[in-house]
């Protein structure tokens, strides 16, 4: 749990999938990267027609799945729409933060403790455990 809790900051970082992906979009640099994004347009109108969403490839193996043109898009589409929809890359990042932060404190969040062993139990020192 410790050691999560301490590398998180670091996969916000610029070499972070979705930090690369929102460049790439934002920008349309560097070139062979935006080559291999391809936004998702329904055929017809939809509500999901302007939720800046990306669309995944299909692939037969697992190897296959961890190439960007197949993660960076399920890594983006996961992202709230407000994240998606950041107006600077320094917005972005931040809110990105705060959703791996939030994300990460819903799973690994110890159960809730019984009446015995409260005193133990102190939910301000979360990522200190």
């Amino acid at each position: 749990m410790h050691s999560v809790c301490y590398l998180l900051p670091d996969t916000v970082k610029s070499n972070h999938p979705a930090c690369i992906t929102y460049k790439t979009i934002h920008t349309t640099q560097p070139a062979y990267l935006n080559s291999v994004l391809e936004h998702y347009t329904p055929t017809r109108t939809l509500r999901s027609s302007d939720t800046n969403l990306l669309c995944v490839p299909r692939v037969r193996t697992c190897f296959g799945s961890r190439g960007f043109s197949v993660a960076a898009p399920t890594i983006w589409n996961s992202l709230p729409l407000d994240i998606r929809n950041s107006c600077s890359i320094a917005s972005f990042r931040r809110q990105l933060k705060t959703f791996l932060f939030q994300t990460l404190a819903i799973f690994s969040a110890p159960p809730h403790p019984s009446t015995s062993d409260s005193a133990s139990f102190s939910p301000t020192i979360l990522c200190s455990l």
